[in-house]
């Protein structure tokens, strides 16, 4: 009877501590959870907050690039003005990307896309950069290859890896792009600079976040985080990113991806397709009577938008709140709508959701300076057919526009149909 009275004792102490440990288990995931969400929702605001002041900072030092009063050394300074901006905006970014990914909550939409045109994209975008320190820029992007990858992260990869060989570059330097097909249904995008190179004691850190070569960080403007992010959205996207390098001698990056059922490379390792396929030029639109309505309270924004669909040489009107907007729409004619997402009164959400409801058949694009993957699928859901992300440059503007009053495509609807 003693021992059966242990024995039982034991087994009631046992279940008693187990489910203690049970409950501080389910408390500590129960307060992750929470400071998880509240990281989330700091972030959220933290990018909303600097992406606001950054709009006007940048927005503005273009249109001064235009003004043809200014003398040249206003010019430069405005360049300056407008290099530092980006750099805290890519900042921004970059810090949001890596804090997404280690939570978990950054996403990647895995299709089928073809390689040339994320390369084409990539080489006009870089092209810049590379004649500033005259560096020579070699792309091959003749390939009919589609490769299995999410669009805008695989070309963030690629202008990481171009834009780094640029910078850890000799002035007269080059740089080379090009691809192969290593093993079926697998293909290898390689970036090779005649830099500076990375010491063989170093070479293991270069994907670490923030880490940065000494040599050179006086510099070379960055903060060390692009590398360990193209690293995890490679491996995000079922890639491989790896370096080799001698100092002295340049680097060479790869990024090995797979390729997609239809892609040529499948059946033909060896493919090389010179032949690209004429595209028939579509039109610009006409802008002197393609009028915008511009939605948005914050009036510092609401100016600026105006001065740039100005400068863009477009007609707008503007509103201040969804409901004067709804308003505005019912009355008249609007060949599209850009319109914030949080306002007073009637936000840009429930503004799509009437302007579907009275079945008007007007493109609707967010400008918003939330970047959360969350705000874009919240602006589809809501019946919004495109975003734009604050701060936003005078190209993207004009290639936004362009890309849904361009004619003979009316309005796209995106999933309300």
């Amino acid at each position: 009877s003693r021992r059966a009275y242990i024995s039982s004792n034991q087994n009631i102490r046992l279940r008693i501590e187990a489910d203690l440990r049970e409950q501080a288990l389910k408390d500590a995931k129960e307060e992750a959870e929470i400071a998880n969400q509240a990281k989330s929702t700091f972030l959220s605001s933290m990018s909303h907050e600097l992406r606001t002041p950054l709009n006007a900072i940048l927005g503005y030092t273009q249109l001064l690039e235009h003004d043809a009063l200014l003398s040249e050394k206003q010019r430069k300074e405005i360049r300056e003005i407008d290099s530092a901006g980006n750099m805290l905006l890519e900042l921004v970014n970059q810090i949001l990307d890596l804090a997404r990914i280690e939570e978990g909550n950054l996403r990647v939409s895995l299709e089928s896309i073809p390689l040339q045109n994320v390369l084409q994209e990539c080489k006009s975008l870089i092209k810049p950069m590379a004649n500033a320190r005259h560096i020579m820029l070699d792309v091959i992007d003749d390939t009919t290859c589609h490769v299995i990858a999410d669009h805008t992260r695989l070309k963030q990869v690629i202008l990481n890896l171009m834009s780094n060989a640029i910078k850890y570059n000799h002035e007269n330097g080059s740089v080379t792009v090009r691809y192969s097909f290593p093993t079926e249904g697998r293909v290898c995008i390689e970036v090779k600079d005649t830099g500076y190179g990375i010491p063989r004691n170093k070479i293991n850190h270069i994907f670490d976040p923030f880490f940065r070569l000494e040599e050179n960080s006086r510099k070379i403007e960055g903060t060390g985080i692009g590398l360990a992010i193209s690293n995890k959205l490679t491996q995000m996207m079922k890639g491989t990113l790896s370096v080799q390098s001698e100092l002295g001698q340049g680097s060479t990056f790869w990024v090995d991806l797979p390729c997609s059922a239809e892609c040529p490379c499948m059946e033909n390792p060896d493919i090389q397709e010179n032949e690209k396929k004429q595209q028939g030029k579509q039109q610009e639109p006409e802008k002197a009577s393609d009028k915008i309505l511009v939605v948005e309270d914050n009036p510092s924004n609401l100016k600026l938008i105006s001065s740039q669909l100005t400068t863009l040489g477009y007609k707008a009107d503007l509103a201040s709140n969804g409901k004067e907007a709804l308003n505005m729409i019912m009355h008249n004619h609007y060949a599209l709508v850009l319109t914030d997402c949080n306002m007073p009164i009637m936000d840009g959400y429930d503004l799509v959701t009437e302007i579907r409801n009275n079945n008007i058949s007007v493109p609707v694009v967010a400008l918003t300076a939330d970047a959360f993957p969350e705000s874009e699928e919240a602006c589809i859901k809501a019946g919004m057919n495109d975003r734009i992300i604050k701060p936003v440059s005078l190209q993207k503007l004009n290639d936004t526009l362009q890309q849904w009053l361009k004619t003979g495509n009316k309005y796209r609807d995106s999933g309300n149909q």
